[in-house]
């Protein structure tokens, strides 16, 4: 026979698991948004660390330079892949045979698929 007594341990039972449950999801929600910002501050500083090459005009030149090839390794090391970085270059003006010359020149870090 089940009694009120069983009943309130059942439902105890089942309220201490749902406060769990949502610890547990806004501790998954603060490690994502961390990630989130990560990501972002990541992409601007590519960003601008790309728009300081331009602005000695490095892009024009027609051999990459030394901080361009320096340039891809950084953004490699943060997991930047190939064609990410590829894509950035182009739109930003450089010319693809240079594009070609750094990714291929540029120390082999693994890369993101």
């Amino acid at each position: 026979m089940v009694t009120i007594d069983s009943i309130l341990q059942i439902l105890l039972v089942l309220m201490v698991v749902q406060v769990v449950g949502f610890f547990v999801l806004l501790i998954e929600i603060f490690k994502l948004s961390r990630l989130i910002r990560q990501e972002k501050y990541d992409i601007s500083r590519f960003e601008k660390d790309l728009g300081s090459l331009e602005a000695r005009g490095e892009h024009k030149a027609e051999e990459p330079s030394d901080q361009l090839k320096e340039y891809v390794d950084r953004a490699r090391a943060k997991g930047i892949p190939d064609t990410e970085i590829r894509q950035k270059l182009e739109e930003r003006g450089w010319k693809t045979e240079q594009v070609d010359k750094v990714l291929g020149t540029a120390s082999s870090a693994p890369t993101k698929p």
